[in-house]
């Protein structure tokens, strides 16, 4: 479980880079840092003398609640692998 600032951008649109030769993203006034929270559950197994492989999910609650970005959640599920001792 933990908490923090998430940096969520608030401009979606799909951009129009014709005849342009660089690509600028990131830009500061498009985004904006709002408070939010996580709870992570999971699990390793050894598979090998070396190998370990790891089921986990998390949850996100992002506590953005203003009229052009509303509150939102995501749910995630992965897998991974751990290599070495």
């Amino acid at each position: 479980m933990g908490a923090g600032l998430y940096r969520l951008d608030r401009n979606l649109a799909e951009p129009n880079w014709d005849g342009s030769y660089a690509m600028v993203t990131g830009v500061p006034g498009d985004t904006r840092f709002v408070p939010g929270g996580y709870a992570s559950v999971g699990f390793d197994s050894r598979i090998g003398p070396a190998l370990m492989l790891g089921v986990d999910a998390s949850c996100h609650q992002v506590a953005a609640e203003e009229n052009d970005l509303p509150s939102f959640s995501t749910f995630t599920i992965g897998t991974h692998f751990l290599f070495g001792w």
